[in-house]
């Protein structure tokens, strides 16, 4: 007999002998929040994928265009504006709606992240996480969506990524970085650019969260620190300097680059008038929009 109650993730008294304590160990807690999506969600998803034939070719051309060096270059501090930017308007929304609310709006997997060896953290949020999630909303949705037209599959990709983490406070920077990311595969083809631009993001965030964690650690005065924690506090600034100096230089090659954005047409892609109705209202994007819904008020109870 399987218990499904909240005993078993971790509160005492359940009767079910054998089953671990998942709560009370880091591994259990990811466990418990990303096997559903790597072990249901996506061979689901790949079975649904299956029955939709892929585009032979992207953006009219056969094999798509590689990114030179200084492209490559540029989407770096694109990247690093735009998911900078959504992010702070994501703490701005679920601050105000958590203060109306009266509760957190912390994600769980946020509440506990902080708590795992930094390997672990590099491993799930920065290396298996960003590959899964870039093969599913960027190359087997935007292959099948490219050919009714590229702003729509790169737009439809972009907000599907963003529901999907299925909380506001992370719903803006996903979606601000899925619309680089898709752009990029629809343009190349290629899913290493964008997946290595999703790895580095979020790369970058583990090391964030890590030096301001250790910022907390530190002594309040300075006399009262040690040489190394000398050290370790001129690197912090060093790295809060650098990111402020890369999100800045992000923006003015955002302005730069968004002026020559370009889509092609499609043979079969969807009249203007036509294209809301045709990829929203349906009877699939209701019900996984519905399902994000769910886990964004959830996460403000």
């Amino acid at each position: 007999m399987f218990c499904f109650s909240g005993d078993f993730l971790g509160a005492p008294g359940c009767g079910c002998p054998g089953f671990p304590n998942l709560a009370s160990t880091t591994w259990g807690l990811w466990l418990v929040d990303l096997v559903p999506m790597y072990a249901v969600a996506l061979p689901v998803s790949l079975l649904i994928f299956r029955k939709v034939p892929a585009r032979q070719g992207v953006s009219g051309s056969k094999n798509g265009v590689p990114l030179k060096a200084g492209q490559i270059v540029r989407s770096v501090f694109i990247i690093i504006f735009l998911t900078n930017a959504g992010n702070v308007v994501g703490i701005l929304v679920t601050r105000i709606l958590g203060a109306l609310a009266g509760t957190s709006t912390e994600s769980a997997l946020g509440s506990y992240a902080m708590d795992t060896s930094v390997w672990l953290q590099i491993l799930f949020m920065s290396v298996v996480g960003p590959f899964f999630e870039e093969l599913i909303f960027r190359k087997l949705l935007i292959d099948r969506m490219s050919c009714y037209g590229g702003k729509l599959a790169v737009v439809t990709s972009a907000l599907m990524f963003g529901l999907s983490h299925g909380n506001l406070s992370q719903f803006f920077y996903t979606f601000a970085m899925g619309l680089l990311c898709g752009y990029i595969y629809l343009k190349t083809g290629r899913l290493r650019y964008s997946a290595g631009l999703h790895m580095g993001i979020n790369f970058l965030g583990v090391m964030e969260s890590f030096v301001m964690l250790s910022m907390v650690s530190l002594p309040d005065g300075v006399g009262d620190m040690t040489v190394r924690q000398l050290v370790m506090a001129l690197v912090m600034v060093i790295g809060i300097v650098a990111v402020v100096a890369a999100t800045i230089i992000g923006l003015v090659m955002f302005n730069r680059a968004r002026k020559t954005v370009l889509y092609e047409n499609e043979p079969l892609e969807i009249p203007k008038g036509s294209r809301f109705r045709t990829a929203y209202c349906n009877i699939g994007m209701a019900l996984f929009v519905l399902a994000c819904v769910i886990m964004f008020v959830t996460s403000l109870i």
